[in-house]
């Protein structure tokens, strides 16, 4: 699990809240790319808005995300450190 301390606790809470049929500990069996989704939504829900776009020159594609100025190779990777971001900003507030 990327999430953490507080933001963990009311992630698994807004996720019980919002999707009854996922019970408390199944996300942890989840695909990640189901759980990224989930995750995004959570932080969409409280104001926190994850951007992952693509670019791509004539010799090279890449990822970018709304929370760092680095390159990624994949999509998941921008997505994981996205998230990661997210989390410390959610949890020092």
């Amino acid at each position: 699990m990327k999430l953490t301390g507080k933001c963990k606790e009311e992630f698994i809470f807004w996720m019980c809240e919002n999707y009854p049929e996922i019970r408390r500990h199944e996300y942890e069996t989840m695909p990640e790319c189901a759980i990224n989704s989930l995750i995004i939504e959570f932080f969409d829900s409280v104001g926190i808005y994850i951007t992952v776009d693509h670019n791509a020159t004539v010799s090279k594609s890449f990822w970018c995300n709304s929370f760092s100025d680095s390159i990624f190779n994949s999509r998941i990777e921008a997505t994981n450190e996205a998230i990661i971001k997210a989390n410390n900003l959610y949890n020092e507030t």
